[in-house]
């Protein structure tokens, strides 16, 4: 299986095509990220016929599946190409921001082309997470121990703003 959930924030291709020669491959996407629609919960996958058919197999009633609403958004989203690159560009402008910022503070960030940040929390020494909290910044609280990684979804320019001011 190949996730490609953050494909639409790089300009690199999808693999969906090598689905036909390989019958156990099977491409993910979602409608959660570039096209916003993640409280619609939709996806689909890309497969080989039979394994279409295996998968489907295990469909465990007729009606387990998404709602119209959101067949009926993510379909509307597929010939929105305008909103998709508005969304690649100011996620890109945003990203790029927040890196810098992050950067300039000491603050290691692994490249990235989601629209999320990953980021180490070693070198801070401020309490993070009651910052987020006291700017009323929804965020993760945790980390990973080792390295303190942590992350922060990209928002819009003056949300990033306002993050990167909170922490300062």
């Amino acid at each position: 299986m190949i996730d490609e959930a953050y494909l639409d924030f790089t300009d690199q291709a999808s693999v969906s095509n090598l689905v036909t020669e390989n019958n156990n491959l099977v491409v993910v996407k979602t409608f959660s990220k570039i096209y916003g629609l993640a409280g619609a919960r939709i996806g689909y996958a890309i497969a080989h016929s039979s394994m279409i058919e295996k998968i489907s197999a295990l469909q465990t009633w007729s009606c387990g599946d998404v709602s119209v609403v959101s067949r009926v958004g993510a379909i509307a989203s597929l010939n929105d190409d305008a909103f998709l690159q508005q969304c690649y560009t100011k996620n890109e402008a945003a990203r790029k921001y927040t890196i810098g910022q992050l950067t300039q503070r000491n603050i290691a960030c692994i490249p990235s082309h989601t629209n999320f940040i990953y980021f180490s929390l070693t070198n801070y020494q401020k309490d993070f997470f009651a910052l987020l909290k006291s700017n009323n910044i929804q965020g993760t609280n945790i980390f990973e121990e080792d390295g303190r990684w942590t992350r922060i979804t990209v928002g819009t320019m003056d949300e990033m703003q306002k993050f990167i001011y909170a922490i300062t």
